[in-house]
């Protein structure tokens, strides 16, 4: 602890998409939050009795409930020094109410019987304002889910002191090479995503439905500086025991160290090897935006081709995070074979495109296996 400054622990919340940015004015840790760690993820028992008791405030109307949130613990550090700690709790609740082809939905963070009530009737007010959308699905009944071991036991009570420790080993190695060390250890369980947005942890309908997914995730990252001389290296997995802080960092000391005294290079063309958890930020990325049903139904854009043509030479899928057993509507994510022309199949359709993105408007198909709706055939 000394040789990363301990009196330098700081709490603080931050707002979304401030990552890279100081999260509050320094103030003193309190006394005995190092040992805490990352707790109080909400239980599948009590995150249905919460939801059930929301679907019975909606009195009868047709309404989907989601739940969302969990903990987040981060230990920051620059200039081979710890600059920050913080930890947070927070939950979501989001309503969506279906009347005939309307609905309308609002989310709030207050969960007593009050503010359940209140938000329902938000979400009420907000569908009879909206227009009627004719490809409205209904909501889906229950579903078979699989299972998705995600959680692990030792990330979720990762204390503030063990995230000290691994900062530890990374700022020694950058000292001993004469560089500045800078990077983050971050720690999750439950769904609060990079830039603090929630995604759902529970979800269920007035249909019966209900689907309960938890998880962990645990990422290091340390870049290692010295003037015009940088290198880079991170970790991320649904575990914190694969985390060697010093490994990683001898990992970016040694890149910054065959950086120094760059040379031009004549503009050509050049092979580039990329290292997995390059690949895996650039997938995840063009998930989002490239690989979409939209894309599919209007043929490849100038924006999007360039991801169209890397997905077709994917050969595997990131393999650190272990993502969800449902779609956010209660769907249920079919079980993946392999890539096939890009897009990643199932063993439960094997003609079918899955779709990673684009909108989403309700309900399941009638197969057996509740394959998504958003899945097209094959062309």
């Amino acid at each position: 602890m000394e040789a990363v400054g301990c009196r330098e622990l700081r709490q603080g919340a931050a707002g979304p998409g401030r990552r890279d940015h100081a999260r509050s004015r320094p103030r003193a840790l309190p006394e005995g939050a190092g040992g805490r760690g990352v707790r109080g993820l909400m239980l599948r028992e009590e995150a249905k009795a919460k939801l059930d008791q929301a679907i019975s405030l909606a009195r009868g109307a047709e309404v989907e409930v989601m739940l969302g949130g969990g903990s987040d613990a981060l230990t920051r550090f620059a200039n081979n020094e710890i600059t920050q700690n913080v930890e947070e709790r927070r939950y979501l609740l989001s309503v969506r109410i279906v009347e005939g082809k309307r609905t309308g939905r609002a989310t709030g963070n207050d969960l007593s019987p009050k503010g359940m009530a209140q938000l329902i009737e938000r979400a009420k007010e907000a569908t009879r304002h909206q227009p009627e959308i004719p490809e409205l699905l209904p909501l889906p009944g229950p579903q078979t889910y699989r299972t998705v071991d995600a959680l692990d036991p030792e990330t979720e009570r990762l204390s503030a002191d063990a995230r000290a420790r691994e900062v530890g080993k990374a700022v020694t190695r950058c000292r001993e090479a004469g560089l500045e060390g800078a990077g983050i250890y971050e720690v999750r369980a439950g769904t609060i995503g990079d830039y603090g947005e929630i995604g759902p942890l529970a979800i269920a309908n007035s249909r019966g439905l209900f689907a309960y997914h938890e998880g962990t995730s645990a990422e290091f990252l340390v870049s290692a500086l010295d003037g015009t001389a940088s290198g880079w290296a991170g970790y991320e997995s649904h575990s914190a025991r694969g985390v060697d802080g010093g490994a990683l960092s001898s990992r970016a000391v040694e890149k910054a160290l065959r950086s120094r005294e760059p040379k031009p290079w004549d503009p050509g063309r050049y092979t580039v090897v990329l290292e997995p958890a390059a690949v895996a930020d650039l997938l995840q990325d063009m998930s989002w935006i490239s690989f979409g049903a939209l894309l599919v139904q209007e043929g490849p854009r100038r924006s999007s081709s360039v991801g169209w043509r890397r997905a077709r030479s994917t050969t595997g899928r990131p393999p650190r995070r272990r993502g969800a057993r449902a779609r956010d509507t209660g769907c249920p994510f079919p079980t993946p074979t392999g890539p096939s022309r890009g897009i990643w199949s199932s063993k439960e359709d094997p003609g079918a495109w899955k779709t990673w993105s684009g909108a989403w408007t309700g309900g399941c198909s009638s197969r057996g296996s509740g394959t998504p709706t958003s899945w097209i055939p094959r062309r």
